[in-house]
């Protein structure tokens, strides 16, 4: 069942921005950076057209922004962790084995395939000719890494990267697969290897730049998403910030669905912001937003620190927020 994300406050057209800014963005990076980050395995090309109809929508309307000169723009970069794609297949046994006929090599799963399908089939419904085009699929290129591949696209012209692993060279599972963006953006991309603005020689501002966390199956407009991002802009002290959602559909299921989620958003949550102990920030199942300076990489050369085995080791030790 697909669900959608909103906000109870917007309306057509753009998000409502009070404009009130913190003093941190009095000086220096001018714009937010938002990476726009999730994670799939073999979901079904419905939920897979609905992530891509909403990514396509939010950097459409991103590049417009940018193209008005609007003094809420934002710059953007989608990532896509794609688990365990990688199937062995072998030869015959009666065929010849030389450099051209290997006895057996790797083939990107129907998973995989079927992605590409939807990628393409929502290019060419929401494709305006200007920003969004099926064929900006045919200018992408192949990466070989140490965790398997990934094949990066331009898409509105923001970088639309898929990455690609394989379960015999990294952990599988999703949440390992969160644990890995979380390193690969924020340990790697800006602190290891100082990334810097698109189109410009500054560094990212760590404290500037955001991590949208999405789910398959919901279904958001910008608007939504530019009401939670207002949200993170107006409070330095916040962590993570999220929009309720509510189930597409009728009956009396989708009802109760719709009780069960206010439950979850407006009184577990609230309640556990109020003691001070949120256990579980709903980012992926709501368009969510962290703020990636209160994630802090853990130091490899500190004593005393146990060998972690297990995805929650990892989360626990990096997920540590600043205190609010």
């Amino acid at each position: 069942m697909s669900r959608k994300s909103h906000a109870r406050t917007t309306t057509k057209g753009s998000a409502p921005t009070s404009g009130k800014k913190t003093t941190l963005w009095d000086k220096g990076q001018e714009f937010p950076m938002i990476f726009i980050c999730t994670t799939l395995w073999h979901e079904e090309d419905f939920e897979m057209a609905t992530l891509l109809r909403s990514v396509s929508k939010l950097l459409r309307h991103a590049r417009r922004k940018e193209h008005n000169n609007d003094p809420n723009q934002y710059h953007l970069e989608m990532h896509i962790f794609f688990d365990n794609v990688f199937e062995t297949k072998k030869a015959d046994k009666d065929g010849p084995d030389d450099f051209l006929n290997a006895p057996e090599w790797l083939e990107l799963n129907d998973w995989v395939k079927q992605f590409q399908r939807v990628f393409k089939e929502v290019l060419n419904i929401y494709g305006d000719g200007t920003y969004l085009s099926p064929n900006q699929l045919k200018d992408g290129k192949i990466i070989r890494t140490p965790y398997g591949g990934r094949v990066v696209y331009e898409i509105a012209g923001y970088p639309f990267v898929i990455h690609l692993k394989d379960a015999n060279l990294v952990q599988r599972g999703k949440r390992w697969s969160q644990v890995m963006y979380l390193y690969y953006l924020i340990g790697w991309r800006i602190d290891a290897c100082r990334m810097k603005l698109p189109f410009s020689k500054k560094l990212i501002d760590k404290k500037k730049s955001f991590i949208l966390a999405l789910d398959g199956d919901v279904d958001f407009d910008p608007p939504a998403f530019e009401l939670v991002l207002d949200r993170c802009m107006r409070n330095d002290k916040l962590a993570a910030c999220c929009g309720a959602i509510h189930p597409k559909g009728s009956g009396w299921l989708v009802a109760y669905q719709n009780f069960e989620y206010a439950v979850g958003h407006w009184l577990q949550k609230s309640a556990e912001h109020v003691l001070g102990c949120v256990l579980c920030s709903p980012g992926k199942h709501k368009v969510s937003l962290s703020v990636s300076n209160c994630l802090k990489p853990v130091d490899k050369d500190q004593s005393g620190v146990p060998l972690l085995t297990r995805s929650a080791h990892f989360t626990n030790c990096y997920l540590t927020a600043q205190s609010l």
